[in-house]
């Protein structure tokens, strides 16, 4: 939990998890906020190592990217994550020595997605494309990605990609198409998209005006023609703290064509299907309101009603694990969770982690300097972290601290440096911390915070700064889902936020 303080920008939020197709015990947790980054774990998650989002960038960019998007952990090792203006390429998935994959130069990777049944095939969509043309992509085993189908000039912001009874594929995809209304009241022209030949072909149906952002969720998987989108409402903007509207998710049984609301909830925070229809929905909650409902609910298909099955968890993404478990993402941690909403054990937290990822050509400690001390080191943020041992200036150089408000003393638990051969992570060398301090007391600040406004790509510009996503990271799918967990759990979509 974060610690007391003035808050004058948004604390650290898990976003995704990616998970190696054949390893389970290999992921990635994307974060947003604090500068944003990447944490590894190597051993299903007992440990975790710490990357800034400015240490991702390749000698080829001139700078880091401006917005962490969609990631994906291919069967060959390779982590894939999607940018702005790049598609980021990392071989060992480990953190280390990362390059830019010129197919992409300048385009906007929006999403990421595993082929249902070979773990050896990645699928991917741009948006906002140099020449304006968007489109498809597939990259097999090793090999190069290479488009496929026709391109448009059209937003695309989430994929998936379906087995269908006869054995072939349908891809589905949200897109936006120019405006609706009129000025100045124009709105994004959301749009469905399906195709059954690898996309030489597509058939589109227009969503309608609506009054929030519409983001593609899932596919049932019992149904291939059933789909399911989120509508997500914004706060009013007069008065700040009203109450918003709660957000919509919407079912279509004719593959786009029309929709009728399926369940309501504060804040969609992402769902996941199993393989014989049942289905998980999450509820992040409400920034502004620590009240307002959160939690996890679970229908036995679209066919019956969802019921909550946890009201204690603020959901932010989901991800199979395993036959039995699913990973939800929290605001400030994550971690595993029965089928039936009970057992959630906590895997990741800020202030649990104690070191970065082991880079011989990187020295982590000085290139994260900055977004450390501006943000997760900062007294507002996650101080007691080990990560911040490296950093004895980190409360004198925290960006939401209030001039001339007092500072707290921060009592720091450092660890004793390890061998070198100690494993994936090189620990952090600790240095002195103040004798007899008074520690400073926790605050639970209650529900989920909201990120800032990541889905600008909704307003048909292909802007936007983060997700669940990724639209928002946007929030989930199937990519890089453990293979086992692929033959019972098909993660239907987690909002980019």
């Amino acid at each position: 939990m974060p610690a007391a303080g003035a808050l004058a920008g948004p604390l650290e939020e898990t976003e995704q998890l990616t998970v190696h197709p054949s390893d389970p015990s290999r992921m990635v947790l994307r974060y947003i906020n604090g500068g944003e980054g990447l944490v590894f774990s190597e051993d299903g998650g007992e440990s975790w190592g710490a990357l800034c989002a400015r240490a991702t960038k390749p000698e080829s960019l001139e700078r880091a990217p401006s917005k962490m998007g969609d990631l994906a952990i291919s069967n060959d090792g390779t982590l894939f994550m999607g940018t702005f203006t790049a598609m980021l390429v990392n071989e060992g998935a480990d953190g280390c020595g990362w390059a830019e994959d010129p197919l992409f130069s300048g385009a906007w990777i929006t999403d990421i997605s595993h082929h249902p049944t070979d773990p050896d095939v990645l699928f991917a969509v741009t948006s906002t494309a140099p020449d304006g043309m968007n489109g498809v992509y597939r990259r097999e085993g090793s090999g190069p990605w290479e488009a496929i189908g026709v391109k448009d000039e059209i937003d695309i912001n989430e994929l998936f990609v379906v087995q269908l009874p006869g054995g072939g594929l349908r891809l589905y995809v949200r897109a936006i198409r120019g405006t609706i209304g009129e000025p100045p009241d124009l709105k994004p022209n959301y749009v469905l998209r399906h195709s059954d030949d690898m996309g030489d072909t597509w058939t589109e149906y227009a969503f309608g005006e609506t009054d929030g952002k519409v983001s593609l969720e899932g596919v049932d998987p019992t149904s291939a023609d059933r789909i399911v989108v989120a509508i997500a409402r914004e706060r009013p903007e007069v008065g700040g703290a009203m109450a918003k509207d709660p957000d919509s998710l919407m079912v279509s049984s004719d593959r786009g064509q029309s929709f009728a609301e399926y369940l309501t909830m504060t804040t969609f925070g992402g769902a996941a299907f199993a393989s014989d229809g049942q289905l998980w929905v999450g509820d992040r909650g409400d920034s502004f309101d620590p009240e307002a409902a959160a939690g996890l609910f679970h229908s036995t298909s679209l066919d019956a009603e969802a019921t909550k099955v946890n009201d204690q968890i603020q959901v932010r993404c989901i991800e199979p694990l395993a036959d039995d478990e699913l990973f939800i993402c929290q605001p400030w941690e994550a971690g595993r969770i029965k089928l039936d909403g009970t057992g959630y054990e906590r895997m990741f937290a800020y202030d649990e982690v104690d070191r970065y990822v082991a880079c011989d050509e990187l020295d982590l400690v000085e290139e994260c300097r900055q977004p450390m001390l501006s943000a997760w080191c900062g007294v507002s943020h996650f101080p007691e972290a080990k990560m911040c041992c490296p950093y004895p200036d980190r409360v004198s150089m925290d960006s939401n601290l209030v001039p001339g408000e007092e500072v707290p003393t921060i009592v720091l638990d450092c660890p004793d440096p390890a061998p070198p051969d100690a494993g994936m992570m090189d620990p952090t060398t600790p240095d002195p911390t103040p004798s007899d301090p008074e520690p400073m007391m926790p605050t639970d600040t209650g529900a989920a915070g909201d990120d800032g406004g990541e889905d600008g790509d909704d307003d048909g510009s292909g802007g936007g700064d983060g997700g669940c996503s990724v639209g928002p990271v946007h929030t989930g799918h199937a990519s890089g889902s453990a293979l086992a967990a692929l033959a019972l759990l098909t993660l239907a979509r987690r909002r980019r936020s």
